[in-house]
Parts: structure tokens; C-alpha cells; sequence
């Protein structure tokens, strides 16, 4: 359902403008929660976007090569200017993309092999539950691997997917859902007392109306993330 007023360019410049205020609620105002509350709203957004920017993009292979090398070069980037050692959201946004299109591939096999009783297809959605159970194994216990959402920042924005490739219509009220479910599982078992105010974002995403925008603005957030990031580092660092 496409009832709102909010394109997929103004949702982007909401999520990016309430993760600011959240980094400058980490960096330089660490005693304003406010700060903090309002930056939940960003997470729900950017993962409801990359789920419907694997849904629309034709170039799957390119698409994950473009965010991978952007997770790999902000890492570089946000370590040389403030040696911070966790990954940065893009790492689990990539893998989240890769799994996306692991999805894809099942499904083109699943049709391709229906004669062979599925056995391809069970073979791979094995390997997708062994590679989610690495995934969690490893965020639960290294700090290389953390970051505020841990596994709710890989497998959010992928339900959110299957969702948007299987059950078109209501979509959008079945994110909502799992934005819920997740937001719940991560102030109970990450001891964030504040990740509900996520639940914020769902006024945004109510009004999105499943349309581009008028501008090209697919790398705001690739440039962005790292650009805002260094700057609240090196006004931390000066004063």
C-alpha cells in the first residue's frame, strides 16, 4: 500500500539527518539522551531502504560489489581518523545484501530444479541456516564484530526483503512488525534501555509512498556515513 508523501530520497535524508544527531549524542553530547532517542529512528529506516534497494536493483552482482567496497574502504577510513577497531553498520549491511541475493539464487534454483524433489535448493537454504548460525556465533562473541545492532543490523533488513519479494501488497505494515519484534529483542538482550524510541521510525515509513524522488541521491549515505563520522571525531578531538 503507496499512501504517503515520503519518497525513498526524503526517507534517506531522515535517516541520515537522525543518525547524525545520534553520533553527536555519542561523540560530543554524551549526557543529552534526547540525542540518542532521536537517532533510534534511523536504523529501522536504512534497513527498510536497503531491503527495497535489493528489491529494485537489476545489477545484483554489482549492487553487493558497491557496498562491500564502501564497508571495506569506510572501515579503513573511520580506523585511520578514529582508529575505532568494530565494524561500521555497512560491514552487516553488506552481509545482510549478500544473503539478500543468496535468497534470490535459492529461489531461481528452486525453479530450475523442481524436478530434482528440491535437493539443490534444501542443500542451499542448509548452508543459509549454517552461515546465519557462524554469523551469530561470531557477534556474540568477538568486539570486532560488534556494533550497536549486532545481528538485528544482518537479518532485519533481510526479513524485511523476504517480505517485500513475497507478500507485495501489505508489505510495509509486515515491516513494521518485524521492526517491532527486533527493536524488542535488542533492548531485551543488548541492555539498550532506549531502542524503543525506534518504534518512532514507523511514521516515516507509513508515509513512504514507493517512489525514487526527483534527484539521484543513491550515494548519500556511502559518503555521508564516513564524511559525518570524521568531522565529530576531529571536533571531539579539538576541543
Amino acid at each position: 500500500m503507496k499512501f504517503g508523501f515520503l519518497s525513498n530520497n526524503m526517507l534517506k535524508v531522515i535517516a541520515c539527518i537522525t543518525m547524525l544527531i545520534d553520533h553527536m549524542g555519542v561523540i560530543l553530547f554524551p549526557n543529552i539522551m534526547i540525542l540518542r532517542i532521536i537517532g533510534r529512528v534511523s536504523f529501522p529506516i536504512f534497513a527498510f531502504l536497503l531491503a527495497e534497494g535489493c528489491f529494485y536493483t537489476r545489477n545484483k552482482l554489482k549492487h553487493f560489489l558497491v557496498i562491500s567496497g564502501f564497508a571495506v574502504v569506510m572501515q579503513v577510513v573511520l580506523y585511520l581518523a578514529t582508529s575505532m577497531t568494530d565494524f561500521s553498520i555497512f560491514v552487516h549491511f553488506s552481509i545482510a545484501v549478500g544473503i539478500c541475493y543468496i535468497i534470490d539464487f535459492i529461489d531461481f534454483i528452486d525453479k530450475f530444479f523442481r524436478e530434482k524433489k528440491y535437493i539443490v535448493s534444501i542443500s542451499l537454504i542448509i548452508g543459509l541456516i549454517l552461515l546465519s548460525c557462524f554469523i551469530f556465533i561470531i557477534d556474540n562473541s568477538t568486539m570486532y564484530f560488534y556494533s550497536n545492532y549486532g545481528i538485528y543490523g544482518i537479518f532485519l533488513p533481510v526479513l524485511m526483503y523476504i517480505v517485500r519479494k513475497y507478500i507485495k501488497d501489505i508489505h510495509i505494515f509486515i515491516n513494521i512488525i518485524l521492526i517491532c519484534i527486533a527493536l524488542v529483542l535488542m533492548n531485551h538482550f543488548r541492555a539498550y534501555n532506549y531502542q524503543l524510541y525506534g518504534m518512532l521510525s514507523f511514521v516515516f515509513i507509513l508515509l513512504y509512498n514507493g517512489k525514487k524522488g526527483k534527484y539521484n541521491l543513491k550515494y548519500l549515505f556511502y559518503i555521508f556515513y564516513p564524511l559525518h563520522m570524521v568531522i565529530l571525531y576531529a571536533i571531539a578531538m579539538f576541543f
